[in-house]
């Protein structure tokens, strides 16, 4: 890997195999791709804030957090990233489970979840009746560390009939350093009574596993539920690459 002198983001040489020791190297032609670290082909910002939301093709604000946009966020909406992104333990969102769709658009760019709480997804059971969400993360990286994408916290008993459809269209999941982490979604912590249910898809998805980035090797991507949640997985194409 090298730097571009630009930022600080490697720039990383695909394809390249030498089968015998050699003393003079002739480059003919080539191709840069400049990528994050071990995942998708980096893509500079397109503004200032992090995130847009629209309405259609109408933009409704701009934001500098995911917090922040997802207190604006209403059913209907497409949550935008304009830049990679890194989660914070103070983002977490219960929003997410109150709405009835939501939409996040990663448009090529990354989400970083590196820290103890931040789950990009965290679905909070408080409904007392019937209730269902879907949600929709598409075009992008999510990069994990410590915590899953998806987690649940149904502290309360007073959660009922909750069902929730989460779909990842076109998402390389890939771990940062030192990763500790040992699954995608988080099945844990749920309240006797809560009756949960979330189906979740991966369509087009692709996982990167590396050995070297690894605290604790990952021993189950996707775990089934128990107790009051009810798991189901769909998986459409995609693929799973594992270095070692």
């Amino acid at each position: 890997s090298c730097s571009d002198g630009a930022d600080e983001t490697p720039l990383y040489f695909d394809n390249i195999t030498i089968t015998e020791i050699v003393t003079d190297i002739e480059i003919t032609e080539a191709a840069l791709v400049q990528k994050n670290d071990g995942g998708a082909e980096y893509k500079a910002p397109e503004s200032e804030n992090e995130f847009v939301l629209l309405n259609g093709s109408a933009q409704i604000g701009a934001y500098s957090s995911f917090s922040a946009a997802m207190n604006a966020y209403k059913n209907g909406y497409i949550l935008k990233l304009q830049n990679n992104y890194t989660l914070t333990n103070s983002e977490l969102s219960d929003k997410l489970a109150a709405l009835e769709e939501v939409v996040i658009d990663l448009n090529g760019y990354r989400i970083s979840c590196e820290n103890t709480d931040a789950a990009l997804i965290w679905i909070k059971n408080t409904s007392t009746a019937e209730a269902s969400t879907r949600i929709t993360v598409k075009n992008g990286e999510i990069s994990l560390k410590a915590t899953p994408a998806v987690s649940y916290d149904d502290s309360t008993s007073a959660g009922s009939g909750k069902s929730v459809n989460v779909n990842f269209e076109n998402v390389i999941f890939t771990f940062l350093d030192n990763a500790s982490l040992t699954e995608i979604v988080s099945a844990s912590n749920i309240a006797a009574g809560a009756k949960t249910v979330c189906h979740i898809t991966l369509d087009g998805c692709s996982f990167a596993l590396d050995d070297a980035k690894h605290a604790v090797i990952p021993s189950c991507i996707l775990p089934e539920g128990g107790g009051d949640l009810t798991l189901s997985y769909e998986v459409i194409g995609g693929k799973l690459e594992l270095t070692s």
